[in-house]
């Protein structure tokens, strides 16, 4: 007959549990986007990027509204570390963002945390809900924006890409 020591029993625990660990991590997954999808996130992350010059604030505003009234020339590159969205399922008015610059964070609430949960939705950012909360979330992300090729109406000149 064979004996199996305590500690035997706790070092196997242990094991299991860290291989439970390993294999439940998700690693991060890199996207491209294109399009209309492309624009959408990079316009409402350039609007509240403090990295962002007053003038590239504005042709991402403009194309936000359906405009390409934009110098012809000009390339827009919008970069964030993350983007970090909530809303409940419980208090359904809640919904809330963190979006982090290099070394600054920028929180919003309300009506534009919503559009930017629902942007990261319609590009293809999959849910994660726990105890009544559903969050989305990228990080890395760099997009560029080509106003010429925006102009021309052909559905180029914007790509984004992140890690899910």
């Amino acid at each position: 007959m064979t004996y199996v020591t305590t500690s035997e029993i706790y070092r196997t625990i242990l094991a299991a549990y860290f291989m439970s660990l390993v294999a439940s991590a998700s690693p991060a997954v890199p996207t491209t986007i294109d399009g209309s999808r492309a624009l959408a996130l990079a316009a409402l992350v350039g609007e509240a990027s403090p990295l962002m010059n007053s003038a590239d604030r504005h042709a991402l505003s403009i194309y936000l509204e359906g405009k390409t009234e934009v110098p012809s020339k000009q390339t827009i590159s919008v970069v964030a570390n993350e983007l970090n969205c909530r809303a409940s399922n419980i208090d359904i008015i809640f919904h809330s963002c963190e979006l982090i610059f290099d070394d600054q964070k920028i929180e919003l609430k309300g009506r534009l945390a919503h559009e930017f949960f629902a942007t990261l939705a319609e590009v293809g950012v999959e849910a994660d809900g726990a105890a009544g909360s559903i969050f989305r979330s990228i990080s890395n992300l760099k997009c560029t924006i080509t106003a010429e090729e925006v102009a021309e109406n052909s559905g180029g000149g914007a790509v984004c890409e992140y890690d899910q």
